[in-house]
């Protein structure tokens, strides 16, 4: 009987022995392939992350145009690149040129105008960390460049100002299932914009003070300047 105890126990010794080797190997394999996969995994970006690197950010834009003094307006397809700076996670500053389009006016002794504006706007996270929407505001320049109705007359370039507001959202691409290392972001934005500029339309109203109330739909990418620092 106790010959038996003792093989019994031997045997139960020698089993939890290659047991635990076992484990002791399994383990070590698990964390040489986890070592193996933090050294080469890219780094991550979310959209909920801050990237405080420069950008840039190209975009298209729609733009539907109210009408002015009784000159009509049609709606047009232009394009913007801004280039920005987040400082924190809740503001970032950036400045932007803005192509508008080539609007044709009806009722008026133009026939169409090509607007130029540039400008600064302030972008505010209101939850950068639970939302990646944020609210914007911008003021600056216009540049508008009339032409007349048959090419008769004196076809002005003239400035003015403008200022707009609106929302928007950033979704980094790696959000939406695709792969990316440096951190490029999808971005969509409503701006609100109203534009001055002092010009003899010739319109039903006879005035000289051109006013824009436009809406504006802009989508492109947001690509972040430098590599990243991780």
């Amino acid at each position: 009987m106790q010959m038996r105890t003792g093989h019994f126990f031997a045997l139960a010794g020698i089993g939890l022995a290659i047991t635990q080797t076992g484990w002791a190997q399994t383990a070590a394999e698990v964390s040489r392939v986890d070592s193996a996969d933090q050294q080469t995994a890219e780094p991550a970006f979310d959209s909920l992350g801050h990237d405080a690197r420069p950008y840039i950010a190209p975009m298209l834009s729609a733009a539907w145009l109210g009408d002015s003094n009784g000159a009509s307006l049609d709606d047009t397809l232009g394009g913007a690149i801004s280039i920005g700076k987040p400082f924190t996670s809740y503001f970032t500053g950036e400045v932007f040129v803005d192509f508008a389009g080539d609007a044709s006016i009806d009722g008026s002794v133009f026939e169409s105008v090509n607007i130029f504006q540039y400008g600064l706007s302030a972008l505010v996270f209101p939850l950068p960390h639970r939302l990646p929407v944020y609210g914007l505001a911008s003021y600056g320049l216009s540049q508008f460049d009339f032409d007349r109705v048959g090419g008769l007359g004196d076809e002005p370039s003239e400035t003015g100002s403008f200022w707009d507001v609106g929302a928007g959202a950033r979704i980094a691409l790696t959000d939406i299932g695709i792969p990316d290392p440096w951190g490029v972001s999808l971005r969509a934005e409503y701006r609100y914009r109203q534009a001055d500029v002092n010009v003899e339309m010739g319109s039903d109203s006879r005035a000289d003070d051109f006013d824009i109330d436009g809406h504006l739909l802009q989508i492109g990418f947001q690509i972040p300047i430098l590599p990243p620092d991780r």
